[in-house]
This record gives structure tokens, C-alpha cells and sequence, in this order.
């Protein structure tokens, strides 16, 4: 069986043909085995392979073993996962950062603001008993809160 080295675009002959061609063969890509001066890793690559109904089926005999095979390049195809693959990546580094600094604001605000009021007030009344502590208003809170973020 012989190797058919280009399939021309439509519109050209053998004759008038230049490039781009529709298909051409390389050398170093071709065959089952891949060699390695191969210029596309093999993940760029798909392997199609055909096997006539009537030989698969064994309707006509001798020709069992006939399977025709091409290597289609898809490198465009894995170029663009992989972008998208990456913009996917940074779009949920920003997303976790953005609910990271929405998180620690709300913690500032709902946990560790009313804690420390709470502290304060314990050690008031672990200085003098019998006064009756006195609370932050929420201006104070918030001026607090300011000067933490600040910092």
C-alpha cells in the first residue's frame, strides 16, 4: 500500500498546488510509533482510525487485519483549554480573595469588636467592683474599627 504525500484544497490539482495544503504528511509525525523529532507532543495529536464494515464483520476475507489510521493535529484546540484553564484559575484566586477580605470584614466587625467591648468592660469591673462600667458608643466602635483596619 502506498502513502499518499499531500490531498490537495479544493479547487487545486497535483499540478498548481502550493501553500497552505489542506493535508500534508510529515515525516517525523507519521506512522503509528511517533518519533521523538515529532514537532507536536502527543497530546496534540489525535489518532483516527477507520476499519471497513465488511472486513471488521468478515464479510470479505483476507483483509481483517486492514485498518487506516491519521493523526489529526488539534494544537489550536489544547492551546485554547489551556487559556481557558488559566483564566478560570485566576478568576477563583480572585473570587477567594475578594470573599477572604469580605470575610475578615465581617469577623472585625460581628465577632472581634463586640469580644474586645466585652473584655473591657470585664476589666472595669475586676478594677472596681461596685461602679457600673461604661459601654462605647457605636461612633467609638467604628472609630475603632477605622484605626484597626488602618493599621
Amino acid at each position: 500500500m502506498s502513502e499518499i504525500s499531500k490531498i490537495p484544497m479544493s479547487g487545486q490539482t497535483f499540478a498548481n498546488m502550493k501553500p497552505p495544503y489542506f493535508w500534508e504528511q510529515s515525516e517525523t509525525c507519521s506512522g503509528f510509533i511517533l518519533s521523538p523529532d515529532c514537532i507536536w507532543r502527543q497530546t496534540e495529536m489525535n489518532l483516527v482510525t477507520f476499519q471497513p464494515d465488511v472486513c471488521a464483520n468478515k464479510t470479505l476475507a483476507g483483509c481483517e487485519n486492514l485498518i487506516a489510521y491519521a493523526r489529526i493535529v488539534n494544537q489550536v484546540e489544547v492551546v485554547q483549554t489551556a487559556i481557558f484553564q488559566i483564566a478560570t484559575t485566576l478568576f477563583t484566586c480572585f473570587v477567594l480573595a475578594v470573599a477572604f477580605i469580605v470575610f475578615s470584614h465581617d469577623t472585625q466587625v460581628h465577632v472581634i469588636i463586640p469580644i474586645k467591648k466585652v473584655v473591657a468592660i470585664i476589666q472595669k469591673l475586676a478594677e472596681n467592683p461596685l461602679k457600673k462600667p461604661e459601654t462605647p458608643t457605636q461612633d467609638e466602635d467604628t472609630n475603632q474599627m477605622k484605626t484597626k483596619m488602618l493599621e
